[in-house]
């Protein structure tokens, strides 16, 4: 048996372990919820925070991974209405034509990788032989056009983007299934397991009448656990001890200096300027607690603009930075100040 079962009020929670089912997105358990509810005509509630069709692709034989080429981030491979598949750049827009082979080793050992709405789309219309209702925020973005949607009555099956703040009070769902429970793990945020755990929290509460299932390749994650059990308390605790540990606010006060340019030599120069300054004024003023470090953002390139971080974490960082402002003029410098970053 590949998942735990959890009982919160009158709820069903299964906690599906996918790393035994890596092959196909709906685990076992999933698929034969699915199938018995829809032929009862009851309310499914499908979760899933990827909008398109595909995540991105990699190349099986050389590991070969399509970027764009005005960021430095992978290009996805979607379709559109009429079922054409094109890639797109999720930041800068730039399509692309579709590939059959590997632009790297001519390979046509290409993949897709995680799951996005769409397939789900397929998936679903596919076990049940009925369309379900996609609703993302291209579509309606708040309770009261939603209301509007001429489909809705004819519907047993949504599948719902988590990005979407708005929340479904006129459904009620007999079933609901979050498709990736761990997926908000993967964000730079530092604050990134806690976030995991409110969304996860809010929407077993927000449907307590209901039964859940959590598909998570991460399933021993304190953050999935505690919010299958209710468990605040612990969470909490947990999350303060963590951001004592590795000094992340609140217990220390941290901010990003961020700089950008076309020019990459011109990025690693600035950047090291400033950071070689930045040490000495420490020094000067002896400082030895203060951290100071430099290093690249999880995106590195932006529109074709290369970028690169240097993070200053101390408990009195607000002093030393007004004598970096006054002695190194670094609000004159052309870097992009945060003082109180939600993500690195």
């Amino acid at each position: 048996m590949n998942y735990v079962q959890y009982t919160l009020m009158n709820q069903n929670i299964f906690l599906v372990d996918m790393t035994r089912e890596v092959s196909r997105p709906f685990s076992e358990l999933m698929t034969k919820w699915i199938l018995k509810l829809s032929k009862q005509w009851k309310k499914i509630l499908i979760i899933n925070n990827k909008k398109w069709w595909s995540t991105w692709l990699m190349c099986y034989s050389c590991w070969d991974v399509p970027n764009c080429t005005q960021c430095d981030i992978p290009i996805a491979w979607h379709k559109d209405d009429s079922a054409q598949i094109f890639w797109i750049c999720h930041i800068c827009k730039t399509h692309y034509p579709k590939q059959d082979i590997c632009t790297n080793c001519s390979s046509q050992q290409i993949k897709l990788f995680w799951v996005w709405n769409q397939q789900i789309i397929d998936l679903v219309e596919e076990l049940t032989d009925s369309k379900p209702l996609l609703i993302d925020a291209t579509l309606a973005n708040s309770n009261k056009k939603i209301s509007r949607l001429s489909s809705l009555s004819e519907q047993n099956i949504i599948v719902w983007t988590s990005l979407l703040e708005t929340w479904i009070t006129w459904f009620q769902p007999d079933l609901v299934c979050i498709v990736s429970a761990d997926a908000w793990l993967h964000s730079p945020h530092y604050g990134s397991k806690f976030n995991n755990f409110l969304f996860l929290h809010w929407c077993i509460q927000a449907h307590s009448w209901a039964d859940f299932i959590l598909q998570s390749y991460n399933s021993q994650e304190q953050s999935i656990i505690s919010a299958c059990k209710g468990d605040i308390k612990t969470m909490k605790n947990n999350e303060l001890e963590r951001r004592k540990l590795h000094q992340y606010p609140p217990f220390v006060q941290m901010c990003v200096l961020m700089y950008k340019h076309e020019v990459e030599s011109s990025v690693y120069t600035t950047v090291h300027k400033l950071y070689q300054e930045l040490l000495y004024l420490r020094e000067q003023y002896e400082m030895p607690d203060l951290e100071i470090y430099s290093t690249p953002p999880t995106i590195y390139k932006m529109y074709w603009k290369y970028r690169y971080h240097i993070i200053l974490k101390w408990d009195w960082l607000r002093n030393f930075m007004e004598i970096a402002y006054s002695k190194l003029k670094v609000n004159s410098r052309w870097f992009k100040i945060d003082r109180e970053p939600i993500s690195l």
